[in-house]
């Protein structure tokens, strides 16, 4: 898939299949966002002027998307969210507030 159309570019046999270095990565950091998932529960903060580091454990999400089963990878491109699940699911999800 093209996060960035949310197309399909081809289908691969699995045999032909390799995840890049970041694969399994549960967060993401955008310009202005930090994506970060527990269990099936995607969470997206503003990201503070220090960084994802500065995000304290109280701070309120600004979104919140709810996946079919537990969330194995993240990733964002633009408005568009692609997330990765334990049974093989993913999902394609729109923000367009990410995209500002």
């Amino acid at each position: 898939w093209d996060t960035a159309s949310g197309k399909e570019v081809r289908q691969v046999a699995a045999s032909e299949f390799a995840f890049d270095e970041d694969a399994g990565r549960r967060e993401h950091t955008t310009n202005q966002h930090f994506l970060t998932a527990s269990e099936d529960t995607l969470m997206i903060f503003a990201l503070p002027h220090g960084g994802a580091e500065d995000i304290e454990g109280g701070a309120a999400p600004v979104a919140y998307f709810r996946a079919p089963q537990h969330i194995t990878s993240v990733r964002c491109n633009g408005a568009s969210i692609c997330v990765g699940c334990e049974g093989g699911a993913v999902c394609i999800l729109h923000a367009p507030f990410l995209a500002v």
